[in-house]
């Protein structure tokens, strides 16, 4: 898996690199050449992949270049293996796609991996070592019901209390304080906010 650090050392090579796309071509009927560069089309679009410089164009019987070479980034001269170049530029094209998913990745990572370790106070007898998409499903579950059950409790103490001031307020005598001249019912409404 890569890590934090192989991920920002990628990410700032890819950001001083040429710029994509990048395309590249192979000439030469008994060479095999290949080169790695950008190429622009007639719009001036960059164009990455593999480019074809020149179509055969029927109208004039001849061949009419669609595709211009601007700056070589590799050059083979002899025996060049184009699934190299191909590579090349395919994992150029492809970095900031790639290295979005790998941050992406290890943040859901770090979130199942958080559940699991939640979901284990819930369910310490369950054999928590799997590391399976079924194991993440049933840890987030079972965090879910960990918060569920918390947030019901909350709410349950909440009434408790709520009810708890409701009582203490109607102690009052009529004057903000109870019987005894504290002053405990008035505390009690500006807390449940029936008195500012």
């Amino acid at each position: 898996m890569i890590t934090p650090e192989q991920l920002d050392e990628l990410e700032r090579l890819e950001k001083q690199a040429t710029p994509g796309p990048w395309g590249w071509t192979n000439h030469g009927e008994k060479c095999n050449c290949a080169v790695l560069g950008i190429f622009y089309n007639k719009t001036d679009e960059q164009v990455g992949g593999h480019v074809t410089e020149e179509v055969y164009d029927e109208h004039t019987g001849d061949y009419k270049r669609v595709v211009e070479f601007c700056d070589a980034i590799a050059t083979k001269e002899d025996d060049a293996n184009y699934t190299d170049f191909a590579l090349l530029a395919e994992l150029r094209n492809l970095a900031p796609t790639l290295i979005s998913t790998a941050r992406s990745h290890a943040a859901l990572e770090a979130e199942i991996q958080h559940a699991i370790r939640e979901a284990k106070s819930y369910e310490p007898d369950y054999p928590w070592t799997q590391n399976t998409i079924t194991e993440a499903v049933r840890a987030l579950g079972s965090s879910l019901q960990g918060t569920s059950q918390a947030n019901a409790d909350l709410h349950a103490e909440n009434k408790r209390l709520r009810e708890a001031l409701e009582k203490i307020a109607r102690y009052d005598s009529g004057n903000g304080c109870c019987t005894y001249g504290c002053d405990t019912p008035t505390i009690a409404k500006i807390t449940l906010g029936e008195q500012a």
